[in-house]
């Protein structure tokens, strides 16, 4: 009594469970109605095909379904990042705006204004003026360059999980095919078996 696994290997069921061939045997109802080794080897070679054939199919599938989340993702990602940058910009533009206005106001007018510029006020306050300009305009670019950096470690994350799940399917993919071909060798083994036996059995086909 023997049984045949997936790979068309051939056991001894009595010695793989340890137990006498009798025993097996009275296991089973009908030892009849079981199929021969060819028999059951052709028809596992068969499911197995099929059964990765269907796993093929689905992995395109289910790799497609996640290739759009990604994608969606990345496109959301995008159009974040765009609106983030845009309310930066806009921050910057404002506070630039606001604090050249506070600057300016640090000069008097009139009678005042002209007593300035003769005690050279006016022109010390013009250079500290100018500093903080200076000052102010490497803040932002800070701020802008920390958010670029951010923006594209993120985007970098993405890619990264991009890739690792083109080369997870590429694996499954190819892991796949090599199963269905040594499906099919197999299958193409026993029917060339069976030939050879139909042949030594009633000759060559005419």
């Amino acid at each position: 009594m023997v049984a045949v696994d997936t790979n068309g290997e051939v056991y001894a069921v009595a010695r793989w469970a340890g137990v006498r061939t009798k025993e097996v045997e009275k296991r089973l109802d009908d030892l009849d109605a079981l199929p021969s080794v060819r028999e059951a080897q052709d028809e596992l070679a068969g499911r197995v095909r099929d059964k990765l054939t269907g796993f093929l199919a689905s992995a395109a599938e289910d790799f497609a379904h996640a290739a759009q989340s990604l994608e969606a993702r990345r496109l959301v990602m995008v159009e974040e990042h765009r609106a983030t940058r845009e309310h930066l910009h806009v921050l910057h533009e404002e506070r630039h705006i606001n604090e050249a206005r506070q600057r300016a106001e640090r000069f008097r007018k009139g009678i005042l204004g002209l007593w300035d510029r003769v005690t050279g006020q006016r022109g010390r306050l013009r250079g500290q003026n100018e500093a903080e300009a200076v000052v102010c305009a490497a803040r932002d670019a800070v701020e802008r360059q920390v958010l670029i950096d951010r923006q594209l470690q993120e985007r970098q994350s993405l890619q990264d999980e991009i890739r690792r799940e083109r080369r997870q399917h590429v694996r499954e993919l190819t892991w796949l095919d090599r199963q269905i071909l040594g499906a099919r060798r197999r299958s193409d083994q026993h029917d060339e078996e069976r030939r050879q036996r139909q042949q030594r059995k009633w000759g060559p086909l005419r």
